[in-house]
């Protein structure tokens, strides 16, 4: 029963929230701050509605959550979600306080909440959690995160037992997630034509989660994402509920089933990173009991959120946004990767180093850049790669070591500055890599360099 500390916490929120949005500010986090100081318990006196989903992973959680809240909104449902503001127990404090009443009643058919792994133990614990989509667990910010084994040990520490979970059958990390919990996967097979790649520069996992014995590879798509099985104990891949029938990346379309019925589904993007993210998406839905068929028929209006991914086409070239989460060498190298098979001429902007303005207050470890695999952008198409950024040089003896061509490097530390290198009469796409933060500099540089674009027309 929520008490005096709560009541007190849920009005000086509402405060916050008000006065913050009348100074023109988003109360994304700030409020979720006030609350849980007042009441460390914030999050357990809450009263939630009957569904409350937690989407959680290294990459894809943004991208996930944001598409089922879009699914779900299209079918006239209202939902509580954290696509505004922080994945932390703070940003998830301001989002149900935002949508919540003076008792504390959030007063919304669903709960959707994106969350940071390493949040677990400041969530999970607190919030009646009916499933908990995981959509993979990766290398990521060594001095933040360590290594996949710590991150699984908290995750599998803090989910509940009530929890059902739904998992990537490919990935023998988080697969393996809270073995006693009720689970479903999804699973993307090896499609048709599809290449393999078993030398990527990082791999998390080579060896049995069960015995530790050396696995035996069926296929790898990318790093450890693959279907595995062990010659000792007989671990293997687990079969899956939701599955990829079969797919057209090039077309962006693919046929989704669950074994009993299979649906058509555009896709965002021909990336298999967003066939995954509509794979997992959907498998929520269908898991609220939504039919696939209904699904589909809105997967043309789903997008992929414009930070993410963005295209603008100017004239006969083409500008890309794209994520390539900084500290993240997996991220990074999947973006690069993808765009690689864009046959087209390319300038490639490297602008997703870590930054923070002139008020920098910290270094990060810089191992993570030398993880990365640069070897993608020696390919041919790629005319220029621009180094921005105070990891500019870094960058550029990235390149070198990957044997990208020397006359292809153009190294410029003032963001500024890029849209003046690019040589426009010599490509027919850019590319810009960002970071997922801070928007307003890669929305200034993307405005700068679509400029030039339209100047060279």
């Amino acid at each position: 029963m929520a008490g005096f500390r709560f009541r007190i916490a849920q009005a000086l929120g509402k405060v916050c929230i008000w006065g913050m949005r009348l100074l023109g500010r988003k109360a994304t986090h700030a409020p979720g701050v006030v609350v849980t100081k007042i009441d460390p318990n914030y999050l357990r006196h809450l009263t939630l509605p009957d569904k409350v989903i937690v989407v959680t992973g290294t990459n894809g959680k943004t991208t996930v959550s944001n598409m089922v809240k879009d699914y779900l909104e299209k079918m006239g449902f209202s939902v509580a979600n954290n696509s505004y503001g922080s994945n932390t127990r703070f940003g998830i404090a301001s989002a149900l306080l935002d949508n919540s009443d003076l008792k504390g009643r959030v007063k919304t058919d669903y709960v959707l909440l994106e969350m940071d792994e390493r949040s677990c133990l400041w969530v999970l614990p607190y919030i009646r959690t009916d499933y908990l989509l995981v959509t993979n667990l990766f290398s990521d910010s060594y001095s933040r995160n360590a290594h996949p084994d710590f991150i699984f040990s908290l995750l599998d520490r803090y989910i509940q037992p009530n929890t059902k979970l739904l998992l990537n059958a490919e990935d023998p990390i988080s697969n393996r997630l809270a073995l006693d919990n009720d689970r479903v996967y999804y699973s993307i097979p090896l499609l048709e034509g599809e290449e393999e790649e078993r030398h990527s520069r990082v791999q998390d996992l080579v060896n049995c989660p069960v015995c530790q014995t050396r696995l035996e590879v069926d296929f790898i798509r990318y790093n450890h994402i693959g279907h595995y099985h062990c010659p000792n104990c007989g671990y293997r891949s687990p079969e899956p509920t939701y599955r990829v029938v079969r797919a057209d990346l090039e077309g962006q379309n693919a046929v989704l089933g669950n074994g009993k019925e299979e649906a058509s589904y555009k896709l965002p993007t021909s990336n298999i990173v967003d066939l995954y993210n509509i794979l997992s998406a959907t498998s929520i839905l269908q898991e609220l009991g939504f039919p696939l068929d209904k699904i589909a028929g809105l997967s043309e209006a789903i997008s992929v959120v414009r930070s993410r991914f963005n295209l603008t086409q100017v004239g006969d070239k083409a500008l890309y946004t794209t994520l390539a989460k900084a500290l993240n060498p997996i991220a990074t190298s999947r973006t690069m990767a993808f765009l690689k098979k864009e046959a087209s001429r390319k300038a490639v902007v490297l602008a997703n180093t870590e930054y923070k303005g002139p008020k920098m207050t910290y270094v990060e470890n810089t191992a993570w850049l030398y993880d990365n695999d640069f070897r993608y952008l020696a390919d041919p198409s790629i005319v220029q790669v621009i180094c921005c950024g105070k990891r500019s040089i870094d960058y550029a003896l990235c390149l070198a070591l990957a044997g990208v061509p020397e006359e292809k490097v153009v190294i410029c530390e003032n963001h500024d500055e890029i849209a003046d290198k690019i040589a426009y009469d010599r490509v027919d796409q850019v590319w810009l890599l960002r970071d997922t933060d801070p928007d307003e500099l890669f929305d200034r540089m993307h405005d700068q360099i679509q400029e030039r674009m339209e100047a060279a027309l």
